[in-house]
């Protein structure tokens, strides 16, 4: 088992990727004096994260006055944030929108509970007024399975292994996670 996970760092295993056009965008928008067509420019590279923004920009949820037709008018009419929002969204949701084989999870229950958790913990952090973020509250809640992910791509077998073990033991599943993870990273 140890050995398979070697494999995955020492081979270019397909881990869970962001683009390096989101990558670069949130980095940018991390600065204050960002410029909004050298924003535009960078989201521009990316012809999918492109219509995305424009499609969600033009939802009823955001209720623009009038049609966007280009990221700059996306990033103009909704704002740096919101638009960094979108994309955040756009690029994790081919990641985390997968079934959890193992798990009994099927893709829309995981980016639903994903999306859950990160509203309410965006909420919490504001409503606690804690010194961390609430963007970065968001961005941990969404991003607080994504364990589960790689274990469900990468090690099936393992999970259907603790269901049975469930069978016989009274422990949690997530106690048992934890002991495999135990396991595994023992050096």
């Amino acid at each position: 088992m140890k050995e398979k996970i070697d494999q995955l760092f020492l081979n270019d295993a397909q881990l869970p990727r962001i683009s390096s056009v989101v990558t670069k965008v949130m980095q940018m928008v991390q600065k204050q004096d960002v410029a909004i067509p050298d924003l535009a420019k960078e989201i521009s590279n990316d012809p999918g994260l492109t219509a995305d923004v424009i499609k969600l920009s033009n939802s009823a949820y955001y209720r623009a006055a009038k049609p966007i037709k280009t990221v700059q008018e996306s990033l103009m009419t909704l704002g740096i944030k919101t638009v960094k929002d979108i994309i955040l969204l756009t690029a994790t949701r081919g990641i985390l929108k997968k079934d959890l084989k193992g798990y009994q999870v099927d893709a829309e229950d995981n980016w639903i509970h994903s999306l859950t958790v990160a509203e309410l913990s965006k909420r919490i952090c504001e409503q606690k007024k804690l010194k961390v973020g609430s963007d970065l509250a968001f961005t941990g809640g969404l991003l607080h399975n994504i364990g589960k992910v790689i274990l469900a791509d990468f090690f099936p077998a393992v999970i259907l292994s603790l269901r049975e073990e469930l069978k016989t033991h009274s422990v949690s599943f997530g106690e048992l996670e934890k002991n495999i993870s135990d396991i595994l990273t023992k050096k």
